[in-house]
């Protein structure tokens, strides 16, 4: 069979035929897909960008407010702290003797002629955090030992405030002036303390430590660079202050859950593993 012979004209018009089908099929089954697939990969990392600012800024934010939190933390215990100071400078309603004698006393030693004592108790109002006792005491003496006895007083452990001073000089009853002064001063439910009690530290436990000492294998220490820096007792409540944060029993440190808190160190447990973290004592 002969096969015919095209003319040129023929055969380019053959060629350009099957590269148009050629063409028109890349761009079909491959070009077409090819570009969509990319549309989908560039908006995709446009999303994922969006999503990494807006993770990362949330980290930010959320670190701002863990060290917020940590910065109120210590600026609350220091608060609390100094509460405990000005408490332990308060008398004691167990030993309500002492703020009397504390008086009487100082004024004996500058050999002032003391005359009535009379204190009056008062229940704390609602805004109040203390009841409080006021005390009239009434002696003879010129204004120099009454400067002198306020100094002297000034160097006792109780905190006294002075509502009134009234000073009557009457020549036929006496050549010196009738003095009355009117003290205040909050009382303690604290229990009556020692003196050597008084001068230890105030520290945030109970001075009946509600924690049970128990022997402790310390080979299975807290793995990590961890450290315990503060234990907390307050309201019947068990927390720890953990690498700069505050946990409770329960929460969950690295997988580990915080199972215990004592004294003088924590316990976390994981798999049914226990580890033990010590109280770092040189804070």
């Amino acid at each position: 069979m002969a096969v015919p012979k095209l003319s040129r004209n023929t055969q380019v018009t053959v060629l350009i035929t099957c590269g148009i089908l050629v063409l028109h099929f890349y761009n079909v089954l491959f070009f077409k897909p090819l570009r969509k697939e990319m549309r989908f990969l560039s908006q995709e990392k446009v999303r994922m960008t969006n999503e990494s600012a807006a993770i990362n800024a949330d980290k930010d934010e959320l670190a701002q407010t863990e060290e917020m939190y940590k910065t109120k933390f210590e600026e609350f215990s220091q608060l609390e702290q100094n509460a405990l100071e000005l408490e332990r400078k308060l008398p004691s309603r167990k030993n309500m003797a002492e703020p009397l004698e504390q008086l009487t006393s100082a004024l004996e030693d500058l050999g002032g002629d003391f005359i009535a004592l009379e204190p009056v108790f008062k229940k704390a109002g609602e805004a109040e955090f203390f009841d409080s006792i006021e005390i009239k005491m009434k002696f003879y003496a010129d204004y120099p030992m009454v400067i002198d006895y306020l100094k002297k007083l000034e160097t006792q452990s109780i905190v006294f405030s002075i509502k009134r001073i009234e000073m009557v000089l009457d020549e036929e009853v006496s050549k010196t002036p009738l003095v009355t002064i009117l003290f205040s001063t909050f009382i303690s439910d604290r229990p009556a303390a020692t003196q050597t009690e008084e001068e230890k530290p105030v520290i945030l436990t109970p001075s009946v430590s509600p924690f049970k000492s128990e022997s402790k294998p310390y080979d299975n220490t807290m793995p990590g660079d961890h450290r315990l820096t503060m234990v907390i007792w307050k309201g019947g409540k068990r927390t720890a202050l953990i690498d700069g944060k505050l946990m409770a029993e329960g929460s969950v440190l690295e997988n580990k859950k915080l199972d215990k808190i004592e004294s003088d160190g924590v316990w976390f447990i994981e798999d049914g593993i226990r580890y033990y973290l010590s109280l770092d004592k040189g804070t």
